[in-house]
């Protein structure tokens, strides 16, 4: 081989060298936007008390750690891919957690906890918040999940509630309209229904529900994870 043809191999060769350098650099950016995200849900379902799924748990948490100098391009590939998986799964049970608003846009009337009752006018527990709404104003689905009741419902009117999985179930009441059936599947931001003021009900609003096993839970922490996320949803 003569000096030019062995000048243009070794300019080649560095060409390639370059490349896959920057290859590298690029897969090593994406794994670490993917460790962000799954990251901050892993974050926020840990204050929510939801367990992460235990092929994720050492995926996400502590510092990023990058690959070390001279780690193979195929090394940086299956980093990545892991990476990828575990978001996947973490976006996945995201989806099914009622982080979404049911009334975007829309002021809260009443807390979840100890009230007044409009009725009675004594102390009692309000099971749900209410969001302040006129007649009409689309209801929205928290999170993905399954219609397991739509129909009237004694106090609350009528009513829909939706199964996430996992014990969450969520409820809607004192709607002028319901727009799902029973076994429907839904995804967050659907709208299920319209705001009304059916039931035991004083005017117009929506009345809603969070619940873990049955039991009734304060929707406000999962809002506040919501809007923390938001981007994410």
């Amino acid at each position: 081989i003569n000096d030019t043809s062995e000048a243009v191999f070794l300019n080649v060769k560095d060409r390639i060298k370059l490349i896959e350098e920057q290859q590298k650099t690029a897969l090593g950016s994406l794994r670490d936007a993917a460790v962000k995200k799954a990251t901050a849900i892993a974050t926020v379902m840990e204050k929510l008390k939801v367990k992460i799924p235990s092929e994720v748990q050492q995926q996400v948490g502590g510092p990023f750690i990058p690959l070390e100098p001279g780690t193979t391009f195929e090394d940086h590939v299956e980093a990545l891919d892991t990476s990828l998986k575990a978001l996947d799964v973490l976006s996945g049970r995201l989806s099914t957690l009622p982080v979404g608003n049911p009334a975007p846009g829309k002021d809260i009337s009443s807390p979840f906890g100890s009230r007044v009752d409009p009725f009675f006018g004594r102390a009692a527990m309000h099971s749900g918040t209410d969001f302040r709404a006129p007649t009409g104003t689309p209801a929205r689905a928290t999170a993905n999940g399954t219609v397991i009741d739509a129909g009237r419902n004694g106090g609350y009117g009528n009513m829909v509630e939706i199964d996430h999985g996992g014990g969450f179930t969520t409820r809607y009441a004192h709607l002028s309209a319901i727009k799902v059936t029973a076994g429907q599947k839904v995804k967050r931001g659907d709208v299920i229904g319209l705001v009304g003021s059916t039931g035991r009900s004083t005017g117009p609003h929506l009345h809603y529900e969070v619940r873990k096993g049955g039991q009734a839970i304060d929707p406000a922490r999962f809002l506040i994870a919501g809007r923390q996320i938001k981007s994410l949803l």
